[in-house]
């Protein structure tokens, strides 16, 4: 199988606060994991920082062999981020936040 997303120590600090530990995570295309810990773990940090929502302290991302750093375009058209609880674009529903990301058409190579 193909190597879809690669996270290698990603990490989150603000200021003296450790948010989210130096994380490992490989996904394969066709792979689904659930994140699951208690509230204050890292979770929602920890998919923020992989979306480029909020800028890691340490680490990196990849998907589809484009590294996020490098070449971020190439990675925001594979990768959409919905959160449980709408932070953005207050007045879209889930549906709404993809179509809106995907200009109105099928999203192929989405994660």
């Amino acid at each position: 199988m193909t190597e879809r997303l690669v996270v290698k120590g990603l990490s989150k600090q603000y200021g003296t606060f450790n948010a989210l530990a130096p994380t490992d995570l490989t996904l394969m295309a066709g792979e689904t994991v659930i994140l699951s810990g208690q509230n204050g773990s890292g979770k929602t940090t920890l998919l923020t920082c992989i979306a480029n929502l909020v800028k890691p302290s340490s680490g990196s991302v990849t998907v589809d062999s484009y590294d996020m750093a490098v070449n971020e375009i190439e990675v925001r058209k594979r990768l959409v981020f919905v959160p449980d609880v709408q932070r953005f674009l207050c007045y879209h529903d889930g549906l709404g936040t993809l179509t809106l990301h995907c200009d109105g058409e099928q999203c192929p190579g989405r994660l």
